[in-house]
């Protein structure tokens, strides 16, 4: 495995790990108004 294939590697897991992030932070942001909507 060369360097440069490896950065790739590290920049794909980076991505995945901020649109989980992301994903996340969304859901909650709509899922407490939803609770609070319910009550």
């Amino acid at each position: 495995m060369t360097r440069r294939s490896r950065g790739t590697a590290n920049a794909w897991h980076f991505y995945y790990a901020l649109v989980f992030v992301i994903m996340v932070l969304c859901g909650s942001l709509v899922y407490q108004p939803m609770e609070i909507a319910f009550k």
